[in-house]
């Protein structure tokens, strides 16, 4: 875990520096010295890599079963989603984005203190994302218990949040709900489903809720 005093400071830092991202947290290409092109005030989407060998690399497995199929990344400046897919009969789809610890870079502007390690961040960097795909209002978020992570998603931390997604996001409909899986050393995953009412898509989302794991 982050210290605290290293939190608040990094939590500083965020604010003054960008409000809704955490210090320009990017991916390198496969030269770790090398940046990936494009705005650096989010997570940018890894350099052009297939979603499967990311997959891999994160150690992660995607069960997506027979109900959803293929469907276009959607076109949007607030993240770099990499896959998408859509339910064959039921309002919604889902976007994924790998985010490998190995290639993650941080910029990070304070002479007071050392930049935090990429492997310790993922907390601030799911209430940024949260906060950059969602409009002004409320945000339900939990954090599963260490239990429930492991169980769910072989993760060693696992949170979500449920809002109203912002016009820009582009996906087609007025919902989402925001699942951030972390494993130490290995990689953060998000994945974004978005509907327009959750109430009948309940069964649907419990039951896809786990499609993304780590497999070890």
């Amino acid at each position: 875990m982050i210290p605290t005093t290293s939190l608040a400071r990094l939590s500083a830092a965020v604010a003054t520096l960008l409000s809704l991202a955490i210090a320009s947290i990017s991916l390198a290409h496969a030269t770790p010295t090398t940046k990936p092109d494009g705005p650096t005030k989010n997570q940018s989407a890894p350099a052009p890599t297939s979603f499967d060998a990311f997959l891999k690399e994160a150690s992660l497995s995607l069960r997506l079963g027979d109900d959803f199929v293929e469907d276009d990344v959607p076109e949007t400046e607030l993240y770099g989603f990499e896959k998408a897919v859509r339910h064959r009969q039921l309002p919604m789809k889902i976007y994924f984005a790998i985010r490998p610890i190995a290639r993650m870079q941080i910029d990070y502007e304070d002479p007071h203190s050392n930049a935090p390690e990429p492997d310790h961040v993922f907390p601030m960097v799911f209430q940024s994302l949260v906060s950059r795909l969602s409009k002004a209002g409320q945000r339900p978020s939990r954090v599963y218990p260490p239990e429930k992570a492991k169980k769910l998603f072989n993760a060693d931390w696992a949170a979500a949040s449920m809002f109203d997604t912002e016009a820009e996001l582009n996906s087609g409909f007025k919902s989402g709900l925001l699942v951030a899986i972390h494993k130490s050393q290995r990689a953060d995953a998000y994945y974004l489903f978005v509907f327009d009412d959750p109430k009948p898509l309940k069964a649907a989302i419990d039951n896809a809720l786990g499609v993304l794991s780590f497999t070890d």
